[in-house]
């Protein structure tokens, strides 16, 4: 992805030679790299205009980028780093209303894995498009990594509302160059809870199936929790995940699990808050594990992570 000139309404700030305090060089880096990112995805639009001198307004560009990491003791430490991506640019000047996307290639990951623990297998640079009155989806693209790798894949989902219960099923067919075809089937249940919505209980259940494996895959979780703020207040009520949380704290069991067998059993209390302003927040999740490898022997597991949003004015 290129970076813009920074010019007209992309305009970037002045760089002072020094910054006074660590804020500002925050809300300089925040400022302008939004808008650096923007200006080239904006510009590419445009050219697809019926009517180049009225183009459609494109969205602000929304970027996250996020870096996690987790310190497993059980017979020995055990230390994971996983950088985290997401990209996804509306063109609504395309004749076919794509969406490009850049994202961590893990989308096809079992829901329930930590950021912290998901296979970090490169960058996934692809156009999505949508059939909203089918729930369908499809997306297609370029994994990024030493030798390059091409996918696809092909989603439904849709979501039912009724008061205060939402149910939200998933289904995706994908293929990868190199694991080939697999499924992956997931079902979220969220129960809000009191006048305000504050809490929620949240069950989710998912399988999945790769040719390189040929095995089956499962997780299954139940979490309870208090959610003070969220990212997008409209969202409240609705379906949502801990990442779509300002403010919140929780506690989560998951299993894990492959064709006959429970593999693991997890039990983790999470805590979220905002770090600066409205786009940096930090997460830490401290918990206790037993794999069935190890004879269920109790591991000790501390997840923390650091999340930016470059969401623009808008979010602001």
């Amino acid at each position: 992805i290129s970076m813009g000139a920074g010019e007209g309404v992309f305009q970037v700030d002045p760089k002072p030679d020094t910054f006074d305090s660590t804020a500002r060089r925050l809300d300089y880096l925040h400022a302008n790299v939004q808008r650096r990112v923007s200006e080239p995805l904006r510009a590419s639009d445009a050219y697809f205009a019926l009517d180049p001198e009225a183009p459609i307004p494109v969205p602000e560009t929304q970027f996250r980028l996020g870096l996690y990491g987790s310190v497993r003791e059980s017979e020995g430490f055990e230390l994971k780093l996983s950088p985290n991506l997401e990209i996804d640019v509306e063109l609504p000047n395309l004749k076919q209303k794509l969406r490009v996307f850049v994202e961590s290639a893990r989308a096809n990951d079992l829901p329930q894995n930590q950021m912290s623990e998901q296979e970090n297998r490169g960058i996934n640079v692809g156009a999505r498009k949508f059939w909203e009155r089918m729930n369908l989806s499809f997306d297609a693209g370029v994994r990024a990594k030493w030798l390059p790798e091409a996918f696809g894949r092909i989603s439904w989902k849709r979501q039912w509302n009724c008061g205060k219960l939402d149910i939200t099923p998933e289904a995706r067919l994908f293929y990868e160059t190199e694991d080939k075809e697999g499924v992956l089937a997931s079902l979220f249940v969220n129960r809000w809870i009191g006048d305000s919505n504050e809490g929620i209980v949240i069950q989710d259940a998912s399988v999945k199936w790769r040719e390189s494996q040929d095995t089956l895959e499962w997780g299954a979780s139940l979490a309870a929790a208090r959610v003070i703020s969220m990212l997008d207040e409209n969202q409240r009520g609705q379906h949502m995940s801990w990442e779509d949380t300002a403010r919140a704290q929780g506690l989560k069991y998951t299993l894990y699990g492959s064709y006959g067998n429970v593999d693991a059993h997890r039990l983790g209390l999470g805590f979220r808050a905002p770090l600066y302003k409205k786009w940096i927040y930090w997460d830490f999740v401290p918990g206790l594990e037993w794999k069935r490898e190890e004879d269920y022997a109790t591991a000790i597991v501390l997840q923390a992570g650091i999340d930016m949003l470059f969401w623009g004015q808008t979010y602001e």
